[in-house]
């Protein structure tokens, strides 16, 4: 069978009339790879199989698709479960998303779907706030339901493309897709062994702080027990991911000294001139200073209000004050990331299992500033799987809030007029 990571499909309005939309796998990664995916809820493989066979007959036939016949044990087969669980997976979509499946005659368990626009609606979602407007706007409040809509948000491989959204959408779907390049590439080499995923591993281990080298060790000892954890499986992703990247980032710097070097024997000019050039284009390409390097007495107050909210749920301890040597640690973090990175951080200290029986926090900010800490908690995107339902829920909600707080943090002129309006609003 071909790889086909996008096509033209039709959904149904609410008028019930057709329309047509194209759709495309994120980073054209094989969807079929998305169906029977190990550590992911059924819901997320089967509502990828179901686009992906609206793809897949369309191309068939050469012309968009209004409807596929999904059975039960087609679709278990498909996504790895029961037929009875798929036949609940079905109702629970049905559901979510409002659809109207047609029983098919004389055939047991086969539906005719039809994607609707709610749906389409809802892929084209890639931000937290209009996930939340999305869920106020369907008056979806079950915690099952909300659960499963969460699943669907996170592990979907299907979207329409680029040329059917607006600007801000690209964006916030770029920004998305950043996000969950861990749980992309496990889709992109979801046939690849944990064994396998752990020599790459530790054929880079050099490249891996003490605290990964550490994880890495647990996971090998783990794998030798038979299948991973969710958690360390999730752990091992993350760190293959990390040095792949790596490994790319450093041929293309390779690649990138080489054309320098050929174009300093090659070019016309001295390589004294060259190497001027170079070191005026890296100059000027340079970011200012105050764009992302430096804070400025407003970012002291998001950083505090942010911190503050989770102290709400007592994931941290409440933060009075910045003294000048927490103002100094805050300082260094974002020189050698961003403040970008900073509020990120911040805001992924709710991914963090908290267990309030033998700590009292979650994370102190003595901890938080550490180098090491810090980079663990920036590149935790996804919640801890410990986390109950409830409380998972309630960390989802937090979004809400944390952007509310960033849009309502004046501007100052001064640091003192900010300490000022600190007191005033604590």
């Amino acid at each position: 069978m071909k790889k086909l990571t996008s096509g033209y499909i039709n959904y149904q309005l609410n008028d019930e009339s057709t329309a047509g939309i194209r759709v495309a796998s994120f980073k054209k990664i094989d969807p079929v790879n998305s169906y029977k995916l190990k550590h992911r809820r059924y819901i997320s493989n089967a509502i990828n199989y179901i686009v992906g066979s609206l793809v897949y007959w369309s191309d068939r036939y050469n012309k968009p698709q209004d409807s596929v016949i999904i059975t039960d044990s087609n679709l278990a087969k498909n996504i790895g479960c029961s037929k009875f669980h798929a036949n609940k997976l079905m109702n629970q979509i049905e559901d979510l998303f409002t659809m109207n499946f047609t029983r098919a005659k004389y055939r047991y368990g086969a539906r005719t779907v039809k994607l609707n626009k709610t749906f389409i609606d809802f892929i084209k979602i890639y931000t937290e706030q209009e996930y939340q407007a999305f869920i106020d706007a369907h008056n979806i409040t079950e915690d099952k339901q909300l659960y499963a809509l969460r699943q669907v948000y996170e592990y979907r491989i299907w979207g329409v493309t680029d040329s059917q959204l607006n600007p801000s959408q690209k964006i916030a779907k770029k920004e998305f897709i950043y996000d969950m390049s861990d749980h992309l590439h496990f889709v992109a080499t979801a046939d690849k062994s944990d064994l396998n995923r752990i020599k790459l591993v530790q054929k880079h281990v050099n490249t891996l702080s003490e605290l990964q080298q550490g994880q890495l060790v647990k996971i090998r000892e783990a794998s030798k027990l038979g299948k991973l954890v969710f958690y360390l499986h999730s752990v091992l992703i993350r760190l293959e991911n990390k040095v792949l990247l790596k490994e790319y980032h450093d041929n293309k710097e390779k690649e990138s000294k080489e054309e320098q070097h050929h174009s300093r024997i090659n070019g016309n000019q001295t390589p004294g001139e060259n190497v001027a050039e170079a070191s005026a284009k890296s100059v000027a390409q340079k970011k200012p200073e105050d764009e992302s390097d430096t804070m400025a007495p407003r970012d002291y107050i998001v950083f505090m209000s942010l911190w503050n909210e989770l102290s709400l749920n007592k994931s941290v301890p409440r933060l009075e004050m910045l003294t000048e040597q927490r103002k100094q640690s805050i300082n260094q973090l974002v020189k050698i990331h961003s403040k970008g990175d900073l509020f990120k951080a911040v805001k992924n200290i709710r991914h963090l299992y908290h267990d309030s029986s033998k700590y009292k926090s979650a994370m102190k900010f003595d901890r938080f500033i550490q180098s090491e800490t810090f980079l663990m908690i920036l590149e935790s995107n996804s919640f801890d799987p410990r986390l109950g339902e409830r409380d998972w829920l309630d960390n989802i909600n937090d979004m809400k809030r944390f952007r509310t707080i960033e849009h309502n943090v004046p501007e100052f002129n001064s640091y003192e007029e900010a300490m000022y309006y600190w007191k005033q609003n604590k």
